[in-house]
């Protein structure tokens, strides 16, 4: 049986604030964001969670819960923005397909900006098994 424990973030410069209180004046942990992924996660009970988790072992993966699917939407907002993630589309124009595998498939791509012509790898991460990804 799985026991939630209220907690309360603050995200601040590429940082994630945990504290147990909201009364605490300092955090029990700091998560630094750059380079971690998340998803979106479903429990059982029908709470709207996030994973929060890097590539590789050098964290350990944070479940974060909330009852309201907006909230949970606020916080992945906020939270593309410290981890550094983007859309590919916001920065690339794709221009037409070179190839593809398994589970990717790359595009030749214009940077909008630049307008330097690059490889762009778009990769199904649903079809990568848990240590693939």
């Amino acid at each position: 049986m799985k026991i939630l424990v209220s907690r309360y973030y603050v995200v601040h410069n590429h940082a994630m604030y945990i504290f147990d209180k909201k009364s605490d004046h300092h955090p029990k942990h700091v998560v630094f964001l750059r380079g971690l992924y998340f998803k979106k996660i479903y429990d059982k009970n029908n709470m709207h969670g996030l994973l929060l988790n890097s590539e590789g072992d050098r964290f350990k993966a944070r479940r974060m819960y909330h009852k309201d699917e907006e909230v949970l939407d606020e916080w992945i907002r906020h939270l593309s923005k410290h981890c550094c993630f983007y859309s590919p589309a916001e920065v690339y124009e794709q221009i037409g397909r070179i190839g593809g595998g398994k589970f990717a498939d790359v595009y030749d791509s214009r940077h909008k900006i630049t307008r330097k012509v690059c490889a762009v790898k778009k990769i199904n991460k649903v079809k990568l098994n848990p240590k693939e990804r």
